[in-house]
């Protein structure tokens, strides 16, 4: 799974600040965007962006368990770190401190909440409930939805923060044309 698109959104919907101590969860989380946008996602990252990922989401987990993640604020960027990770545990404990933010009153918690549910959908080998996750195809070289549960509707998509379906192939299709732009820059530059 590509995790670029799912770096955009995130970026998007959670916004970001001047804030770059790596003391706070903010900083935290800042800190690791900048290094996964240097790296370009975490698929086929080199070990040592792995290695630095895995003390990032550790570190999270840390102040999680010793209960340092107090406010609705650092549960979300506690939440917005690990929803970068993989493994189902941590996919679950970002949807925990989202819940907890969310319902603290932290409204940009929801859309990291569906990130979770629509990663845990897909990890289950089901159709993800609301539409934030993305592949990239090699051959022919596009971005695409993974499958996404016809159920649920762009009412319930906007309860969760998120645009409508049809927004959010808009945003397929604008990664794209900005891929096929990238190709021919390089063509370009040869």
């Amino acid at each position: 799974m590509r995790i670029l698109p799912i770096l955009i959104l995130a970026l998007s919907l959670v916004g970001s600040s001047a804030c770059s101590s790596t003391a706070t969860p903010r900083g935290h989380y800042e800190s690791l965007v900048k290094e996964l946008t240097k790296a370009r996602g975490t698929q086929g990252t080199r070990s040592s962006v792995r290695k630095d990922l895995e003390k990032r989401f550790a570190k999270v987990e840390s102040w999680n368990k010793n209960g340092e993640l107090v406010t609705p604020e650092d549960k979300l960027w506690g939440a917005a770190t690990l929803i970068h990770a993989s493994s189902p545990e941590r996919i679950a404990l970002s949807m925990e401190l989202s819940r907890q933010a969310a319902q603290a009153g932290e409204p940009r918690a929801l859309p990291l909440l569906a990130q979770g549910l629509d990663k845990q959908a897909l990890q289950n080998r089901r159709p993800q409930p609301y539409g934030t996750q993305y592949r990239f195809h090699p051959d022919p070289g596009l971005w695409v939805l993974y499958d996404i549960d016809p159920r649920i509707t762009d009412t319930e998509r906007a309860e969760m923060g998120l645009p409508p379906l049809r927004e959010l192939h808009a945003k397929v299709k604008e990664l794209n044309v900005q891929y096929q732009m990238n190709l021919l820059e390089a063509e370009g530059n040869r």
